[in-house]
């Protein structure tokens, strides 16, 4: 062996040897065991004290690790010191000792708790940091479901059927995630410019309904509209007859050369869902799903993802839908197990978006040739 790798290696035993370990598991329904009531039978003692003995062993094959030991060896077992903090006598501590380890219960053989490191290996489940990120898709696609069924995008029967099978692959949470995400940036039901009977209860809940704002601003720019603006005099312009003039109707009279003008008012334009608000929804959704998909997809801090979020959008000349839109069908693309793929697919996904916007270009032009004066 190298010395280099000898160096390495010694370094490790001296980081294991250091490493503390200062709780232990037990999973619930521990001390609900049936073998403790059968040592308990055995012994004729209560339940309960058997399980205090248990549970105070398992303190102490924990801190084996912490003397050099191996986690759950019982080499440092006194039934004195049991016995004193227990409240036991030292025969009864010996005994319920002698009980676990006996070949048919089996709970302790060669002074090891024999379970003991299957339920507390000294390296976490690789799988924790996969299952984290499970329950956080699952987490924001909850989220996702409330937005959408507050703005009428989603049927309850829909949400319902999509919260109870959450319960996927990684993968098939990030593809549900992502057809989310569409669904929010899409654009609404078709908004209508008729008058809308505010009292009219909806068909399917029996719920008055007020008009949705958008369509409230839409109502309010139809019926705004002017072609004709009618240009009339001033009031003190207007003749009136003389006090002793016999005119009975007391009725002011316009007077001629005053005609009506018609001046054409130029036509407002059009109510537009997509001019009105694309921008800020795409700007809500980066803040609220934008930083946790990149985080998601390239396993880094949120700091680092609001860094390359603003890197990109520069990019795009401050357009924030375009960021979304290119962060979707990126994501969508995108392996999630190869996080160091997903910036370059953006980089290469942002510079084609740019291309198209330039246009086609122009092919070259044909260099001039002089043969003989002239040119060709």
């Amino acid at each position: 062996m190298s010395g280099g790798a000898t160096h390495i290696g010694a370094s490790a035993r001296r980081a294991a040897r250091r490493r503390q370990f200062h709780w232990c598991r037990r999973p619930n329904g521990f001390c609900d065991l049936p073998i403790w009531g059968v040592v308990a039978d055995r012994l004729e003692m209560p339940a309960y004290q058997v399980i205090a003995f248990v549970n105070r062993l398992e303190e102490l094959g924990n801190a084996a690790a912490n003397f050099g030991g191996i986690r759950g060896h019982l080499g440092r077992f006194n039934p004195l010191e049991f016995a004193r903090a227990l409240g036991m006598g030292r025969e009864e501590v010996e005994r319920i000792y002698e009980a676990l380890a006996a070949p048919d219960i089996g709970w302790i053989a060669d002074d090891h708790i024999v379970d003991f490191y299957d339920r507390n290996p000294d390296r976490e489940d690789e799988t924790n940091a996969e299952r984290q990120r499970r329950f956080r898709l699952r987490k924001s696609i909850l989220q996702q479901l409330s937005k959408l069924a507050r703005t009428g995008r989603i049927a309850a029967e829909e949400r319902a059927a999509i919260e109870g099978a959450l319960e996927g692959s990684e993968a098939t949470l990030r593809e549900l995630k992502l057809k989310l995400a569409a669904a929010e940036l899409g654009p609404p039901q078709e908004l209508s410019t008729a008058p809308v009977d505010n009292a009219a209860p909806r068909a399917e809940s029996g719920v008055s309904q007020k008009p949705a704002a958008a369509e409230s601003v839409t109502r309010y720019y139809q019926m705004s509209q002017c072609d004709i603006v009618t240009v009339t005099p001033e009031k003190s312009k207007v003749i009136t007859p003389a006090a002793g003039d016999n005119f009975t109707g007391l009725k002011p009279v316009e007077p001629e050369g005053w005609p009506k003008v018609g001046v054409e008012a130029p036509q407002p334009p059009a109510f537009s869902y997509e001019t009105l608000g694309e921008r800020e929804q795409a700007e809500r959704w980066i803040e609220a799903e934008g930083y946790q998909l990149v985080q998601d997809m390239m396993r880094i801090p949120r700091a680092s993802a609001q860094t390359k979020l603003e890197r990109w959008l520069r990019r795009l000349d401050n357009d924030p839908p375009a960021l979304a839109q290119t962060l979707l069908t990126t994501a969508a693309a995108a392996d999630p197990n190869r996080p160091a793929v997903f910036q370059i697919m953006m980089d290469e996904a942002i510079k084609r978006r740019k291309d198209e916007a330039k246009g086609p270009r122009l092919p070259l032009p044909i260099p001039l040739q002089v043969v003989k004066g002239r040119v060709t």
